[in-house]
């Protein structure tokens, strides 16, 4: 529907349901709404360092088994892209 230029008539109806529940409702639409938090969350500097440290080292270690493996086979699928 967001390609028509409309919002979802679920969404409209959930918006307006919490509105008279006293909650607020969407200013978007559902996914959009979703899909926004769950990128742009919140949280402390020290949380973000700690995901990058280890998301470096998983990538470290990958790389690290990725080379041993081509030390242990005669043929290595991993020579022909690398």
């Amino acid at each position: 529907m967001a390609w028509l230029g409309q919002v979802c008539s679920l969404t409209i109806l959930e918006s307006w349901l919490r509105k008279q529940g006293g909650a607020i409702g969407y200013g978007r639409g559902f996914i959009e709404y979703w899909v926004h938090r769950l990128i742009f969350y919140q949280a402390p500097g020290w949380v973000f360092i700690a995901i990058y440290t280890v998301f470096g080292l998983l990538v470290a270690i990958a790389f690290d088994f990725i080379d041993s493996l081509q030390h242990f086979s005669k043929f290595s699928f991993w020579k022909t892209f690398l």
